[in-house]
């Protein structure tokens, strides 16, 4: 499911992947995955403008 409507499913995989990496090796432990992929996507969003 894409909740990043208007933003290439390419990219929103690519974030979850990256997210669920980062958690899995406990770098950023105390946040749930979901506030992972967002701060992931504010700055993929970021250097794409």
């Amino acid at each position: 499911m894409n909740r990043y409507d208007g933003i290439d499913e390419r990219v929103v995989s690519n974030v979850r992947i990256f997210a669920r990496n980062l958690k899995r090796t406990n770098i950023l432990r105390s946040m749930e995955i979901e506030d992972i992929e967002q701060e992931l996507m504010c700055e993929a969003i970021k250097v794409s403008t």
